[in-house]
Protein backbone atom coordinates (compact mmCIF):
# COMPACT_ATOMS: atom_id res chain seq x y z
CA UNK A 1 0.00 0.00 0.00
CA UNK A 2 3.21 2.73 0.02
CA UNK A 3 2.74 2.32 -3.36
CA UNK A 4 -0.65 3.97 -3.57
CA UNK A 5 0.89 6.52 -1.12
CA UNK A 6 3.43 7.04 -3.56
CA UNK A 7 1.13 6.95 -6.21
CA UNK A 8 -1.44 9.33 -4.47
CA UNK A 9 1.34 11.78 -3.89
CA UNK A 10 2.69 12.12 -7.23
CA UNK A 11 -0.88 12.34 -8.49
CA UNK A 12 -1.43 15.49 -5.92
CA UNK A 13 1.57 16.80 -7.33
CA UNK A 14 1.05 16.90 -10.68
CA UNK A 15 -2.43 18.29 -10.40
CA UNK A 16 -1.30 20.59 -8.32
CA UNK A 17 1.32 21.76 -11.49
CA UNK A 18 -1.85 21.79 -13.51
CA UNK A 19 -3.97 23.41 -11.31
CA UNK A 20 -1.98 26.56 -11.22
CA UNK A 21 -2.53 27.36 -14.99
CA UNK A 22 -5.96 26.25 -14.68
CA UNK A 23 -7.33 28.15 -11.94
CA UNK A 24 -8.45 31.64 -13.47
CA UNK A 25 -10.86 29.34 -15.83
CA UNK A 26 -12.01 27.20 -13.03
CA UNK A 27 -13.15 29.52 -10.82
CA UNK A 28 -16.41 30.58 -12.78
CA UNK A 29 -17.06 27.42 -13.25
CA UNK A 30 -16.69 25.93 -9.44
CA UNK A 31 -19.14 28.68 -8.76
CA UNK A 32 -21.89 26.98 -10.86
CA UNK A 33 -21.26 23.03 -10.04
CA UNK A 34 -19.59 24.17 -6.48
CA UNK A 35 -18.72 20.47 -6.09
CA UNK A 36 -15.34 18.82 -4.71
CA UNK A 37 -13.57 15.77 -4.79
CA UNK A 38 -11.78 14.63 -1.89
CA UNK A 39 -8.81 12.02 -1.54
CA UNK A 40 -7.76 11.00 1.56
CA UNK A 41 -4.52 8.33 1.61
CA UNK A 42 -3.15 7.25 5.35
CA UNK A 43 -0.31 5.28 5.63
CA UNK A 44 0.18 3.44 9.34
CA UNK A 45 3.20 3.61 11.71
CA UNK A 46 6.38 5.93 11.73
CA UNK A 47 6.65 6.78 8.93
CA UNK A 48 3.19 6.51 7.25
CA UNK A 49 2.06 9.48 4.78
CA UNK A 50 -0.40 11.29 5.15
CA UNK A 51 -2.45 12.79 1.78
CA UNK A 52 -5.64 14.94 1.81
CA UNK A 53 -5.75 16.01 -1.87
CA UNK A 54 -9.24 18.81 -1.99
CA UNK A 55 -10.31 20.14 -5.04
CA UNK A 56 -12.58 21.47 -7.11
CA UNK A 57 -14.10 19.44 -9.59
CA UNK A 58 -14.27 22.21 -12.11
CA UNK A 59 -11.13 22.63 -11.93
CA UNK A 60 -9.61 18.93 -12.24
CA UNK A 61 -11.87 19.35 -15.59
CA UNK A 62 -10.37 22.13 -16.53
CA UNK A 63 -6.84 20.82 -15.78
CA UNK A 64 -7.50 17.40 -17.71
CA UNK A 65 -8.74 19.35 -20.82
CA UNK A 66 -5.38 21.37 -20.97
CA UNK A 67 -3.19 18.74 -19.91
CA UNK A 68 -1.09 17.74 -23.16
CA UNK A 69 1.35 14.92 -23.91
CA UNK A 70 1.26 11.81 -26.24
CA UNK A 71 -0.87 9.89 -24.01
CA UNK A 72 -3.61 12.83 -22.66
CA UNK A 73 -4.96 15.36 -24.93
CA UNK A 74 -8.42 17.11 -24.65
CA UNK A 75 -9.32 14.93 -21.63
CA UNK A 76 -9.19 11.98 -23.18
CA UNK A 77 -6.38 9.52 -22.18
CA UNK A 78 -4.78 7.09 -25.38
CA UNK A 79 -4.77 3.14 -24.45
CA UNK A 80 -2.38 1.33 -27.31
CA UNK A 81 -1.51 -1.39 -24.92
CA UNK A 82 -1.23 -5.09 -27.66
CA UNK A 83 -2.97 -6.58 -25.17
CA UNK A 84 -5.88 -4.40 -24.32
CA UNK A 85 -7.46 -2.60 -26.96
CA UNK A 86 -10.12 -0.11 -25.63
CA UNK A 87 -12.74 -1.07 -28.49
CA UNK A 88 -12.70 -5.14 -26.51
CA UNK A 89 -13.24 -3.31 -23.73
CA UNK A 90 -15.76 -0.89 -24.48
CA UNK A 91 -17.84 -3.85 -26.46
CA UNK A 92 -17.12 -5.80 -23.03
CA UNK A 93 -18.84 -3.00 -21.20
CA UNK A 94 -21.61 -2.87 -22.95
CA UNK A 95 -22.71 -6.30 -22.56
CA UNK A 96 -22.04 -6.03 -18.48
CA UNK A 97 -24.65 -3.17 -18.84
CA UNK A 98 -27.10 -5.33 -20.41
CA UNK A 99 -26.76 -7.72 -18.29
CA UNK A 100 -29.02 -5.87 -15.40
CA UNK A 101 -28.27 -7.01 -11.95
CA UNK A 102 -26.05 -9.70 -11.25
CA UNK A 103 -22.52 -10.56 -9.77
CA UNK A 104 -20.02 -11.46 -12.43
CA UNK A 105 -17.02 -12.52 -10.59
CA UNK A 106 -16.63 -14.22 -7.13
CA UNK A 107 -13.38 -14.63 -6.04
CA UNK A 108 -12.65 -16.64 -2.64
CA UNK A 109 -8.71 -17.06 -1.25
CA UNK A 110 -8.05 -18.63 2.27
CA UNK A 111 -8.83 -14.84 3.88
CA UNK A 112 -10.68 -12.75 1.24
CA UNK A 113 -13.21 -12.50 -0.83
CA UNK A 114 -13.37 -10.73 -3.88
CA UNK A 115 -16.78 -9.74 -5.78
CA UNK A 116 -17.58 -7.84 -8.58
CA UNK A 117 -21.58 -6.87 -9.37
CA UNK A 118 -23.89 -4.75 -10.82
CA UNK A 119 -26.65 -3.65 -8.73
CA UNK A 120 -29.19 -0.69 -10.23
CA UNK A 121 -26.59 1.82 -11.74
CA UNK A 122 -23.63 0.75 -9.77
CA UNK A 123 -20.48 -1.00 -10.46
CA UNK A 124 -19.30 -3.06 -7.29
CA UNK A 125 -16.69 -3.96 -6.46
CA UNK A 126 -15.87 -5.15 -2.64
CA UNK A 127 -13.06 -7.12 -0.68
CA UNK A 128 -14.36 -8.72 2.63
CA UNK A 129 -11.80 -10.72 4.84
CA UNK A 130 -12.58 -14.41 6.42
CA UNK A 131 -14.06 -12.70 9.02
CA UNK A 132 -16.46 -10.48 7.41
CA UNK A 133 -14.73 -7.00 7.55
CA UNK A 134 -14.65 -4.77 4.20
CA UNK A 135 -11.10 -4.02 2.88
CA UNK A 136 -12.32 -1.88 0.14
CA UNK A 137 -15.72 -1.15 -1.52
CA UNK A 138 -15.54 0.64 -4.82
CA UNK A 139 -19.04 1.75 -5.90
CA UNK A 140 -19.23 3.17 -9.68
CA UNK A 141 -22.05 4.72 -11.34
CA UNK A 142 -22.78 3.09 -14.10
CA UNK A 143 -23.10 6.28 -16.18
CA UNK A 144 -19.80 7.26 -15.24
CA UNK A 145 -18.45 4.25 -17.39
CA UNK A 146 -20.66 4.69 -20.38
CA UNK A 147 -19.44 8.16 -20.06
CA UNK A 148 -15.64 6.85 -19.59
CA UNK A 149 -16.48 4.57 -23.03
CA UNK A 150 -17.68 7.85 -24.96
CA UNK A 151 -13.96 8.51 -26.32
CA UNK A 152 -12.54 8.14 -29.49
CA UNK A 153 -11.85 4.34 -30.98
CA UNK A 154 -8.62 4.06 -28.79
CA UNK A 155 -9.23 6.52 -26.02
CA UNK A 156 -10.99 6.59 -22.42
CA UNK A 157 -13.14 9.65 -22.39
CA UNK A 158 -11.73 11.07 -18.71
CA UNK A 159 -13.13 14.42 -18.30
CA UNK A 160 -16.94 12.99 -20.10
CA UNK A 161 -16.55 10.29 -16.83
CA UNK A 162 -15.38 12.93 -14.67
CA UNK A 163 -18.47 15.50 -16.01
CA UNK A 164 -21.06 12.64 -14.95
CA UNK A 165 -19.64 12.21 -11.53
CA UNK A 166 -19.83 15.96 -11.25
CA UNK A 167 -23.36 15.88 -12.39
CA UNK A 168 -24.86 13.15 -10.07
CA UNK A 169 -22.68 12.22 -7.70
CA UNK A 170 -22.34 12.95 -3.92
CA UNK A 171 -20.53 10.90 -1.18
CA UNK A 172 -17.78 8.47 -0.86
CA UNK A 173 -17.46 5.57 -3.86
CA UNK A 174 -13.98 4.42 -2.99
CA UNK A 175 -12.53 3.30 0.17
CA UNK A 176 -10.26 0.83 1.01
CA UNK A 177 -8.64 -0.52 4.42
CA UNK A 178 -5.89 -3.05 4.08
CA UNK A 179 -4.99 -2.54 7.84
CA UNK A 180 -1.66 -0.80 6.47
CA UNK A 181 -3.23 1.96 4.80
CA UNK A 182 -6.77 3.33 4.27
CA UNK A 183 -7.79 5.42 0.76
CA UNK A 184 -10.87 7.37 0.44
CA UNK A 185 -12.43 9.26 -2.71
CA UNK A 186 -15.45 11.32 -2.40
CA UNK A 187 -17.49 14.02 -3.52
CA UNK A 188 -19.24 16.55 -1.84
Amino acid sequence: MRRIGGIAILTALALAGAVGAAQAQAQSETAQKGRWIHVRVDEQGESGAKVDVNLPLALVQVALEIAEDEKLSGGQIRIDHADVQVADLRRMWNELRAAGDAEFVRAQEQDKTITISQRGNRVLIEVQRADGVKQAHIQVPAAAVDALFSGAADRLNLSAALAQLSDSERGEFIQIDDGESQVRVWID
